[in-house]
């Protein structure tokens, strides 16, 4: 039996009230460990120190300065010096202080506009948020930010032990350097509180003083147009790589007006001079020109790297390959094309005067950075969420929302329905970033909601579909049926959000929500096995037609591609919860000794690992087996924008849940269980199976993902019997060393995994067959 079923103590009373008492402002009874009033609602009855006492203690002042709120911090008294005693610090009193200073935020007044951002008002709510930087969710998970932390300060130190022709000793060193990546701006960033003022959305790339005092108004336009065209390939190239572009990404990403484009372009380019293209700008309407030569660059960009990942990676007749190696030394598209983009989104007032082209570009802006190497995001001087939350803000300014398609007869279909797919490309975007995120998504129920009447989008559809259209113009209307539908999940995870609900309310809700998902998930994609249909209707072509020709698009497989995302939208964004929700009640079953809490903590643990091994042979599918055989070779490349963010967040969770069990098998071995060691043995090999799989998924990829390195170190550690080396060096560091490594220190104390460990010991032998039976099953049955 675990501690939880034996364990029963009279009725104490406290000296204070319980938390969920003392901040709804309640009378409590203060009886341990249940009050009344919990008892009664049915939810976990905390008892922590009171912030006065918080703030007087000494440990406060040695926390991180990521967890520590800044009125305590100035209060604290001096800390003593960082010696062995450390280890020994409560890091409840850490995770405490945070939630005080959390739960201090008020609410931010919300403006009458469709779309207000908003951020976390209390502590169970920013539980259960992150984004799609790794960093953030580690933080949630307790034994993989103490096994992060140990690596950085302790890696070093055990690669020097092991002899130079170890592997171990590499691995150990290549795993501090990653972890130090990982952390790298929490290293260096002192903590800001979160605002208690209305936050406004971040707005990258505001328009500078270009003008010097007396110059013309368009001379910063025609010396970056100048740039431009120093930079840009031979016409000739200029139209492969834009066919390389419509056929690979854009059928990924149709977020484009082709024929308004090609306009744009064919008027821009008039010429060429000792064959580079002539930029004609004139003397009107600089801002559309601009933008189009900004997408334009994208353009070229992503279908140079298309081409060359192809080239690299597919491509098998020996000849063609060394004469398009050939043509891409002649006709490269750097890098640093994305800076000129950078400049072009400076030089005009984006925020000011926002356009739907403007927008097109922040999109596919956004869509490349991902692919680029990381430190690109420096030089672009942004990052993910601010870009998201700069699109939403254009797209929210712009009041794309509406439904309301123009019945001029004489305007052309793409034209008609550019500014609602700008709008589905917006809903799009913040589903990749909220399918990771467990909390507040940055496009807002109502706003999506203003766009719900799906019955009038698909009337306006079916009219417009009645007419005589081109090959064109009918795939533009395929592909608003597959964004609608991701639209429409968009709306059913925002639709579960609630804002201002207490944290019992809440807590029920993030369970409810993830019913409705399953459900969701099995009335969608259960009984619907694409992979059998005709492969006629798989390689069905239609043609875009552009000033190279007619492009083939296989339409077909673009919708079975579509099919897959959603499918692996659904699983991640039921993994992220699971797995937050499993963090969340492993603490409570240390800070409430509850069976509850315990019996919650057992069932996430479960749907967490089987979402995960479900999402694997997802992956495995795309990457080695039928659905491969779907995906052209070169949609590899931006289909990484897709795939990577899943892998990082599925191997993340999977690496945190097998240091449990490593942690629980070293428990065993202390308390001499035979059986459960037999069972454990089993379940360690399961693992390393299961890695290998991930492993052998990912490397395929064109672009791999992050997670791919990481997770050969976390394997091979994993089989050689070294994972936990660095907690177990970390907890017992000399003086000299934690002095040495404060800076890590301060983002998680020695002893934080030990300390946390209290569910996972109490799991029995029966809990343990389950489990190895969870990760036997056919996942299909899922």
């Amino acid at each position: 039996m675990s501690r939880f079923e034996t364990k029963r103590k009279p009725k104490q009373i406290a000296s204070f009230a319980c938390k969920n008492c003392r901040q709804r402002k309640r009378r409590c009874t203060r009886e341990k460990p249940l009050c009344a009033r919990c008892g009664r609602l049915g939810v976990s009855c905390v008892y922590e120190l009171p912030p006065k006492h918080l703030i007087k203690s000494e440990t406060t002042s040695l926390a991180s300065p990521l967890l520590v709120p800044a009125a305590a911090e100035a209060s604290a008294v001096e800390a003593p010096s960082v010696s062995a005693s450390f280890s020994r610090v409560p890091p409840e009193l850490i995770q405490t202080s945070l939630e005080l200073q959390l739960a201090s935020v008020e609410p931010p007044v919300t403006t009458g506009r469709p779309m207000h951002f908003m951020r976390p008002t209390h502590p169970l709510r920013w539980h259960f948020t992150t984004t799609l930087d790794l960093d953030s969710h580690v933080q949630r998970d307790p034994f993989q930010l103490e096994f992060i932390t140990s690596a950085i300060a302790c890696g070093p130190q055990l690669a020097r032990r092991h002899p130079s022709t170890s592997d171990v000793g590499r691995l150990w060193f290549s795993l501090a350097v990653e972890n130090i990546d990982l952390f790298r701006h929490v290293l260096s960033q002192a903590y800001r509180a979160p605002p208690s003022t209305p936050w406004a959305p971040r707005r990258p790339f505001e328009s500078p003083h270009l003008l010097s005092p007396g110059a013309p108004a368009d001379e910063p336009w025609k010396q970056l147009a100048q740039e431009i065209a120093s930079i840009l390939p031979p016409v000739h190239a200029i139209e492969l790589l834009k066919v390389q572009f419509y056929q690979h990404v854009y059928t990924i990403c149709p977020w484009l007006n082709i024929p308004a484009f090609e306009h744009c372009i064919k008027d821009l380019i008039i010429s060429e001079f000792n064959g580079r293209p002539l930029i004609n700008l004139g003397t009107e309407n600089h801002t559309s020109k601009m933008t189009n030569l900004a997408i334009l660059l994208l353009v070229l960009r992503m279908g140079y790297m298309c081409l060359y990942h192809y080239n690299k990676n597919a491509e098998q007749n020996a000849a063609t390959k060394g004469w398009t190696s050939s043509l891409l030394r002649e006709n490269r598209v750097p890098r640093d094309v994305i800076i000129l983009v950078k400049r072009c989104l400076q030089s005009l007032e984006i925020y000011e005067k926002p356009t739907p082209d403007i927008l097109c570009c922040m999109i596919y802006l956004r869509t490349l950075l991902p692919l680029e190497d990381s430190d690109i995001w420096t030089l672009m001087g942004t990052k993910n969420a601010s870009l998201i939350e700069a699109i939403s803000y254009l797209a929210s300014e712009m009041q794309l929302e509406s439904n309301t398609l123009s019945d001029d007869p004489t305007v052309s279909v793409q034209d008609r329905l550019y500014r609602r797919k700008l709008w589905l490309a917006v809903c799009s975007e913040n589903l990749h970033e909220y399918t990771l995120c467990g909390g507040v998504p940055y496009v807002k129920a109502e706003q999506l909601h203003l766009f719900c009447d799906h019955y009038k989008v698909f009337d306006d559809y079916r009219a417009i579909s009645m007419g005589n259209l081109e090959s064109d113009d009918q795939i533009e209307l395929d592909y608003h049926v597959l964004l609608l539908k991701n639209h429409q999940f968009l709306e059913i995870c925002c639709g579960l959000e609630e804002e201002n609900v207490s944290a019992e309310e809440f807590l029920i809700n993030k369970t409810r929500e993830n019913d409705i998902l399953i459900q969701f998930y099995k009335d969608a994609f259960q009984d619907n096995n694409f992979l059998d249909s005709k492969h006629e209707d798989r390689d069905l072509v239609q043609c875009l037609r552009c000033s190279s020709g007619k492009v083939p698009i296989r339409i077909g497989r673009v919708q079975y591609l579509a099919q897959f995302k959603t499918k692996l939208f659904f699983l991640l964004k039921r993994l992220s919860n699971s797995s937050l929700l499993m963090f969340y009640y492993e603490k409570m079953c240390l800070f409430s000794e509850s069976l509850d809490s315990f019996t919650e903590f057992k069932r996430y643990l479960l749907e967490s690992t089987s979402l995960i091994l479900t999402i694997i042979d997802n992956l495995k599918s795309y990457s080695l087996g039928e659905l491969s055989e779907l995906l052209l070779p070169a949609m590899k490349y931006i289909m990484a924008n897709t795939i990577s963010p899943f892998c990082d967040r599925a191997m993340m969770v999977l690496h945190g849940i097998i240091l449990r069990f490593a942690h629980l098998q070293e428990y065993l071995l202390t308390q001499g269980d035979s059986d459960c060691l037999t069972v454990m043995q089993e379940i360690m090999t399961r693992f390393s199976l299961i890695l290998n799989t991930a492993q052998e998924s990912m490397s395929q990829e064109y672009l791999p993902p992050t997670a791919l390195l990481r997770n050969g170190h976390f394997l091979r550690l994993h089989e050689v019997g070294q994972l936990l080396d660095s907690v177990h060096e970390y907890a017992s560091l000399s003086e000299n060393f934690m002095t040495k490594h404060q800076d890590v220190i301060k983002i998680c104390v020695p002893g934080y995994l030990e300390y946390y460990s209290v569910a996972i010991k109490q799991v029995d032998l029966d809990f343990l067959n389950q489990y190895l039976e969870t990760l036997k099953i056919d996942r299909e049955n899922i």
